[in-house]
C-alpha cells in the first residue's frame, strides 16, 4: 500500500493506519529506522539491553505494518540465498558453544540484512538512488578515516616511506569495541574494507567526461553524482589508505581489480598493453617481497588445513558464527607457530563454512553470483551511466572477495556491512535500469538489449 493509501485510511479512522503513520512506519521510512539501530547492532555488547529494546521495537513494528497492509517484501532475485543464509546464521547461533563470541557477529548479520532491505525498499526512483549511492560512499569514507585513527600500532614495512608518513598519523580513537587486539584495527582489514569503494570510484572518476558541444544532452555519458573533485578527492583519500595500510592482499586485489576494469573499459588494441605493462609490474613487486609472501603463504596454508579439517568434522551446520578463532587454540602445533593471527581462516569462503556450514556457503555463493548476474543484466539492458554503476558496484564485489581468498571480512563483521550495502545499490539498480533514464546521469536512454 503506497503512503498516500496509508494517510487516506488514516483520516477514515483505521486504527492500525493511523499508528503506522503517527511513528513513522511507512516502508519509505525504514531507512530512518535502520538508522536509528544501527549504533547498538555495531556494538551490541555496549548495552545489551538497549540492543535488545530496539530489536523488539523493529520487530513490532514489521507487526504494524502487515496490520496496516503496509508491509513490504524486497522482492530481488537475492531474495532465496539471502533468506537461506539468515536461516542458517540463525541455526549457527543456536548451536553455538560460545554465545558470547556468536551473538555480537549475529547482530552484525542482522544489521545488514535490515541495510539491504532498507535500501532495496527505500530506493523508489532514481534520484533516490543517486542520494543511496552518495550516502553510501560518505558513510564508507567516515568509517575508514574512524578506522584509520584508531590503530594504535602500526607494523613496520619493507618501505621506509611508508613507515615515515604513519608516524604523522594520530591515534584519535582508542578501545573500539569489537576489536580483537590490543592495538585497535588492524591495518590489513582496513586496507581490504577499502575495497568496498575504490573500485566504484575509479569508474565514476574514469567515466567523467563532458559531453561534446554538439552532441545532444541525452546522448551524454557523463555523471552527475557529485562534483568531480569531491569524487577525486574521495578516489585519493581511499586510495592512501590503501597504501598506508601496507595489506599486500589488498593491494593485489585492488590491482586485479583495476586491470579487470581496464580490460572492459579500454579499446582492444590497448588491453595487450596494458596487461602486459600490469604484468611486469606485479611479477616485479612480488620478486622484491618474495621472502614477506612466502612466510605469510605459509602462515596461511597452516590456518586453511586447519580449517579444511574442522569444516569435515561439522560440515552441515558448522561451528557457530566466530568460533573458529576459539577453536584454533587446541589446533595442532603447526598452526600454534603460525606467524599469522587466529581471528579467522584467512579465507572468506573456508569462514563462511566454518560459521555455518556448507549449506550457508551454498548460500553465501549463491548470493554473490546472482549479484553478478544482475550487474550483467544492468549493463545489457540500462543506459551507460547504469552500466558503469553496475560495474563499479560488481568490481566492489570482486575485489573484495579477491582480498577475501587470503583474508576475510567474517560474516557479521563491523565492516562487513558495506557489503550488504552494496548488494542492496544493486538490487536496486537492477529494478530501476530498465525503466527510464539513466540511474545517475538523468538524461541519458537507456541503451537496446542486445
Amino acid at each position: 500500500m503506497p503512503l498516500s493509501a496509508i494517510e487516506t485510511s488514516s483520516r477514515n479512522g483505521a486504527p492500525a493506519a493511523r499508528l503506522a503513520r503517527l511513528v513513522f512506519l511507512a516502508p519509505q521510512c525504514e531507512w530512518l529506522r535502520v538508522s536509528a539501530i544501527a549504533p547498538v547492532l555495531l556494538f551490541p555488547t555496549v548495552a545489551s539491553a538497549l540492543t535488545v529494546a530496539l530489536l523488539s521495537a523493529f520487530l513490532t513494528a514489521w507487526v504494524v505494518q502487515v496490520a496496516a497492509g503496509t508491509f513490504q517484501s524486497p522482492r530481488t532475485p537475492l531474495a532465496v540465498p539471502v533468506g537461506i543464509l539468515g536461516v542458517m546464521t540463525v541455526v549457527a547461533v543456536w548451536i553455538s558453544p560460545l554465545p558470547d563470541v556468536s551473538l555480537p557477529k549475529a547482530a552484525g548479520v542482522a544489521l545488514g540484512y535490515l541495510a539491504f532491505r532498507a535500501v532495496v525498499v527505500s530506493v523508489t526512483n532514481r534520484q533516490v538512488l543517486r542520494r543511496a549511492i552518495m550516502l553510501y560512499l560518505f558513510a564508507g569514507f567516515g568509517a575508514v578515516a574512524g578506522g584509520f585513527t584508531a590503530v594504535a600500532a602500526w607494523v613496520g614495512t619493507d618501505i621506509a616511506t611508508l613507515d615515515v608518513l604513519r608516524s604523522f598519523v594520530p591515534h584519535l580513537i582508542s578501545n573500539l569495541p569489537g576489536t580483537y587486539r590490543d592495538d585497535g584495527v588492524n591495518p590489513n582489514a582496513l586496507g581490504g574494507t577499502t575495497l568496498f569503494f575504490l573500485p566504484l570510484l575509479v569508474i565514476l572518476v574514469a567515466s567523467r567526461r563532458p559531453a561534446a558541444r554538439n552532441t545532444a544532452p541525452d546522448a551524454a555519458a557523463h555523471f552527475d553524482l557529485l562534483p568531480r573533485w569531491i569524487v577525486v578527492l574521495l578516489t585519493f583519500g581511499f586510495g592512501a589508505v590503501l597504501l598506508l595500510s601496507d595489506s599486500k592482499t589488498a593491494w593485489i586485489a585492488f590491482v586485479v581489480t583495476a586491470i579487470g576494469i581496464a580490460m572492459t573499459r579500454l579499446a582492444p588494441r590497448t588491453r595487450a598493453v596494458v596487461l602486459a605493462s600490469a604484468g611486469v609490474a606485479v611479477a616485479a613487486g612480488l620478486i622484491a617481497t618474495r621472502s614477506v609472501f612466502a612466510d605469510a603463504l605459509a602462515g596461511r596454508r597452516a590456518v586453511w588445513a586447519t580449517a579444511v579439517e574442522a569444516i569435515a568434522h561439522a560440515p552441515w551446520v558448522g561451528y557457530g558464527l566466530n568460533v573458529f578463532r576459539r577453536l584454533v587454540q587446541i589446533a595442532p602445533p603447526a598452526y600454534s607457530q603460525s606467524p599469522i593471527d587466529t581471528v579467522h581462516a584467512h579465507n572468506v569462503f573456508l569462514q563462511v563454512a566454518l560459521d555455518v556450514g556448507l549449506p550457508g556457503l551454498a548460500a553465501y555463493l549463491a548470493m554473490f553470483i546472482v549479484a553478478l548476474t544482475m550487474c550483467r543484466r544492468i549493463r545489457a539492458s540500462g543506459s551507460r551511466a547504469d552500466e558503469a554503476l553496475a560495474l563499479g558496484l560488481a568490481a566492489n564485489l570482486a575485489a573484495v572477495h579477491l582480498f577475501g581468498m587470503a583474508d576475510a571480512i567474517a560474516l557479521g563483521a563491523k565492516v562487513g556491512l558495506f557489503l550488504w550495502l552494496d548488494l542492496g545499490l544493486i538490487a536496486a539498480a537492477y529494478r530501476l535500469a530498465a525503466t527510464g533514464p539513466s540511474a545517475l546521469s538523468g538524461g541519458e536512454r537507456p541503451r537496446t538489449a542486445p
